[in-house]
């Protein structure tokens, strides 16, 4: 937040609001998201608070759209982003997209299942098209009867019509070898099968992923065999088919499942279609449906850590408050400086500078719309707008000032220092640096030393007061503090010097390697410069402008064309991003190491934006809304 050396000190606060107006407030709090509120009423459960039906209607609405982008996702319907976010939906207008919702979803659902159930006989008649297509080309012309397939008659005369079976069908390719195996193990190898060479690949109605079958042909005798035969089918999720026993009838029977496919696939395309169209439509409004419903939501979620006061009328919470909410105070100025040092270029910088304004020009426009290009959000929300050109000077005099040089001007009508008096100010502050490790080392170790023996003194007096009057067994507890206290002031000198030693030695030394990072400023700025030049003259000076022929024009505007592409892409893009993430580095690494502390604990406000885009919890208000339901009942 606001502070940028420890944690920002928080204000606890009691809100008062009336009823009628505290949804408004409310939304208006979580636009700006500013304040963390408290449960007021912890013990009580959350299917007995004041807002849990509102709530749970919320819950309710949010779950018909979710079951709509389901079924939108399943036919790649695209849902439009937001344009901008929309307010929190009120209770006025809750029950007219209750309404509206319930309509689409009891459309959507039954559209839905009659495609389903289409899909599901048309599964079945095309894996039935495919069984006949495929088992006729093992059968030929043969008839299903004893003589046909066996070529004799069985003993007694009998033609055994009713002993012989004939099962085809299809199983999944996945299983058809152990499924083959079993049969042969069931029939003991009195058995005639055989597999098309062709798999069907067809479709599951239910989830839509494809399945890939194949054919297959069991003749054998026995009743008692046939019964093995449909359970094993059965375990294995075979489908079985009836063929018929001649080749016309076979042939007929596949000509009407040609027929009545055909059927199917054209009504299965007029539903589709208007499922297609209820959902399309669904999906222009889904998003600010879904944002302002999450958003109230989340708005009654917090109503219901308020308590009601009866007798004034008003709702009561609690709330946690940054007392100064200005972010990055300094990091305004800093940023953009050590930007600019590393760019180093005024033409490239004015690009950005230009580009800058037009994000200040359309920032309205932009504020409301999510985006997930993360480079775009950040650049938007702190876009840089300064560049200069004098890198070299500023590190050469942080460079003389350690090693206690000094400095020499760039050029002879310049002068080396910005103000009367400067070197002989940095010599100082580089000897009150090295004055300053032996203040650290020894400082907080005597300090400590001192301090600890007063306290331990004051506590061993109050032990000896303690244990001359002391008459009751119950006064243990108060001893067993006294002597905690004395153990706490009991550490050496010693333990603290190798404490603080480690402390400096850590200290000096990362201050030491973090000073030299931000050498990456003068290394940066020169690459810039010699990327530039190499630009300028081995492209556009040394293919276009040398030539002095009548075809150096015509050559300047193709190779100007070329350069100005390396140098946007290279010099203003890729450059400004590798200076910006060095940037940031130095102030997140070099300088918050250093000198920030962080404690107490996260702040997490009230924020419509992490509730719409981050990952933000609500303590699963769905769970709560179905224990109460069961309640109700």
């Amino acid at each position: 937040m606001g502070s940028m050396l420890r944690s920002d000190p928080m204000s606890f606060c009691e809100i008062f609001l009336q009823p009628e107006c505290a949804f408004e407030i409310l939304s208006r709090l979580g636009e700006t998201g500013n304040a963390q509120f408290m449960d007021m009423t912890p013990d009580v459960k959350a299917f007995n608070r004041s807002y849990i039906m509102e709530l749970c209607r919320c819950v309710e609405m949010e779950r018909k759209l979710l079951y709509m982008e389901g079924e939108m996702l399943k036919d790649n319907i695209h849902i439009p982003e937001l344009e901008a976010e929309p307010k929190a939906l009120p209770l006025s207008e809750m029950k007219s997209l209750e309404n509206l919702l319930e309509k689409w979803e009891s459309e959507v659902q039954d559209m839905s299942d009659n495609q389903v159930s289409l899909l599901k006989n048309y599964l079945e008649l095309s894996e039935m098209a495919y069984v006949l297509s495929h088992i006729g080309l093992l059968l030929g012309d043969t008839e299903l009867t004893s003589e046909s397939l066996f070529g004799k008659t069985p003993a007694g005369g009998d033609t055994g019509s009713g002993l012989l079976t004939v099962m085809c069908g299809a199983v999944k390719r996945s299983r058809s070898f152990p499924f083959e195996k079993m049969l042969w193990r069931v029939s003991r190898g009195n058995i005639y099968y055989r597999q098309a060479s062709d798999d069907a690949v067809l479709q599951d109605p239910q989830s839509g992923q494809e399945i890939r079958k194949v054919a297959f042909l069991a003749v054998f005798q026995g009743e008692a065999l046939s019964n093995r035969m449909e359970k094993v089918c059965s375990g294995f999720r075979a489908n079985i088919y009836s063929c018929p026993e001649t080749l016309d009838e076979r042939m007929d029977m596949l000509h009407k499942l040609d027929v009545r496919i055909g059927d199917l696939e054209k009504v299965l395309k007029k539903t589709k279609y208007h499922r297609c169209k209820a959902l399309r439509t669904v999906a222009r409004q889904w998003s600010v449906w879904m944002a302002q419903i999450k958003k109230a939501k989340a708005i009654y979620h917090t109503m219901n850590m308020f308590t009601l006061d009866i007798t004034r009328g008003c709702l009561i919470g609690q709330c946690w408050v940054p007392e100064n909410d200005l972010p990055g105070l300094y990091t305004i100025i800093t940023f953009p400086f050590l930007f600019s040092v590393m760019f180093g270029d005024v033409c490239h910088g004015l690009i950005l500078v230009a580009f800058g304004a037009w994000m200040v020009k359309v920032e309205k426009q932009y504020m409301g719309k999510p985006s997930n290009n993360e480079i775009w959000n950040i650049f938007f929300g702190a876009n840089l707008k300064r560049s200069a050109g004098c890198a070299p000077l500023i590190l050469i005099l942080f460079i003389d000032m350690a090693l206690g040089a000094t400095s020499k001007p760039v050029e002879d009508d310049c002068d080396a220092y910005m103000f009367e008096g400067q070197e002989l100010v940095q010599r100082l502050l580089v000897v009150f640096s090295l004055l300053c490790v032996p203040i650290l080392l020894f400082g907080t170790p005597v300090y400590l030393n001192r301090y600890n023996k007063k306290m331990k003194q004051i506590a061993q007096n109050k032990i000896s007061q303690f244990r001359r009057y002391q008459r009751r067994d119950s006064d243990k507890r108060l001893e067993e503090m006294i002597l905690a206290e004395i153990e706490k002031y009991s550490t050496t000198f010693g333990e603290l010097m190798i404490q603080q030693a480690v402390h400096t030695i850590e200290f000096v030394l990362s201050t030491i390697s973090h000073t030299a990072s931000y050498l990456r400023l003068w290394a940066l700025s020169l690459a810039h410069e010699q990327l530039s030049e190499m630009l300028w003259q081995m492209i556009l000076a040394k293919l276009a402008l040398r030539d002095t022929s009548p075809i150096g024009a015509i050559k300047i505007f193709f190779i100007f064309a070329i350069w100005a592409v390396f140098t946007l892409s290279i010099l203003v893009l890729m450059e400004g991003l590798s200076a910006f993430l060095h940037t940031l580095r130095l102030h997140w690494v070099e300088f918050m190491s250093k000198f920030y502390s962080g404690g107490g604990y996260p702040f997490k406000p009230f924020n419509f934006r992490s509730i719409l885009y981050g990952d933000t919890k609500d303590d699963k208000p769905e769970g709560i809304c179905k224990k109460k339901i069961k309640s109700d009942y």
